[in-house]
């Protein structure tokens, strides 16, 4: 099982580093949406912290 996982993990590399490859842009814009979207998650647990604590 453990070599089918290290075989997998490979093929992921290989299938992103061919996605980046093929379309630069579009996987840009996938990773700008992706840490948009921790970054907000990130800034509405902080904004919930705050309120919890009295600080907003």
């Amino acid at each position: 099982m453990k070599k089918f996982w290290n075989v997998f993990r490979w093929f992921l590399l290989a299938y992103f580093v061919y996605a980046v490859v093929k379309s630069p842009d579009q996987a840009a814009d996938i990773v700008k949406t992706l840490f948009n979207l921790l970054a907000d998650a990130a800034k509405s647990i902080f904004a919930v912290f705050d309120q919890i604590l009295g600080r907003g």
